[in-house]
């Protein structure tokens, strides 16, 4: 367990050897539109969800989290995002004994605008569009009781006007089920994948590193509150700090906040979840709700999961 915790830190501080600490690096990679963090339950939580998410889901957060479901998994999920655009999701799983194979879809819009210029400031009456689509398949394996690893393959298709540009990215996660009370820890690489040059402009994947960890505060028969914490650096910005308290009452109901730290355009966020209701031939259905706060430019950013599994 030691010599796993050290890799972990090892990792995180590998991931400050990057160029560029001279200046502002923020947004200068593509894809900005991966970095929004997607689902209601772990969102609630201030995103701190890389060693929590533990369904289908996990296929957003740590690819390895997929390793928990029983035997499928299937969830859709709505979320806002700034001047009405909009992020939807579907997230299928399966397991085949020590395997889980996963599929996700991921449908990025932006509220058509119309197109000015130089000569019509007023507009030209032509309407732009924009948006991104992602298609992703991965694959989890429980290797131990407590280890998991996960990787996933995705492909991003970017569309903005008369332009359009994709590429091919990986995903690595893992997930360590210490032993010790609840506490878990995982390790993770999102969006990794080459430079892309659409319009004669040269940019990098927006890779992210994190270290997730989380565990139970209190723990009772019929309750138990866990915090949980990721350290995220992500390529072309700084480094910022997900935290986040999830009340769990009868493993049914949810209650969540949370916090993210050194993050100019996110503070607090909520959330609400109705887990493990038991439906017709050994159904279960889930739904989680959450809600962050954002500064006082854009509106709250609302967010709402359905799934089903068995």
């Amino acid at each position: 367990m030691k010599k796993l915790i050290i890799i972990f830190f090892v990792g995180f501080l590998f991931a400050q050897l990057d160029y560029g600490f001279d200046f502002s690096k923020s947004g200068s990679a593509g894809f900005q539109f991966l970095k929004i963090d997607i689902g209601a339950g772990p969102t609630g939580m201030g995103s701190a969800g890389a060693s929590l998410v533990d369904d289908g889901n996990a296929i957003f957060w740590n690819v390895a989290g997929i390793t928990g479901i029983d035997k499928f998994h299937f969830s859709v999920s709505d979320n806002d995002w700034l001047v009405n655009s909009k992020i939807q999701t579907a997230v299928l799983a399966i397991r085949f004994k020590d395997n889980v194979f996963a599929v996700n879809l991921i449908s990025f819009r932006v509220e058509s605008f119309e197109e000015t210029t130089i000569q019509e400031p007023y507009g030209t009456g032509r309407m732009v569009n924009a948006g991104d689509d992602l298609f992703g398949l991965a694959y989890g394996r429980n290797f131990t009781d407590k280890l998991s690893l996960g990787i996933q393959l995705k492909y991003v298709n970017e569309i903005l006007d008369d332009y359009s540009f994709s590429n091919v990215m990986v995903d690595v996660g893992s997930l360590y089920k210490t032993g010790f009370r609840n506490l878990a820890l995982a390790f993770v690489f999102q969006h990794f994948g080459p430079d892309i040059s659409p319009v004669n402009k040269k940019f990098r994947s927006p890779l992210l590193f994190k270290i997730g960890a989380s565990d139970y505060l209190f723990k009772s028969n019929t309750s138990i509150l866990t915090l949980g914490l990721d350290l995220v650096h992500p390529i072309d910005g700084e480094e910022f700090i997900n935290a986040g308290l999830e009340g769990s009452v009868l493993n049914t109901l949810d209650l969540r906040i949370g916090y993210q730290y050194n993050r100019d355009l996110l503070n607090f966020s909520y959330g609400l979840g109705l887990n493990e209701i038991k439906m017709f031939g050994g159904t279960v259905f889930s739904m989680d709700y959450s809600f962050s706060t954002l500064n006082n430019i854009f509106s709250d950013i609302h967010r709402i999961t359905f799934g089903i599994k068995f």
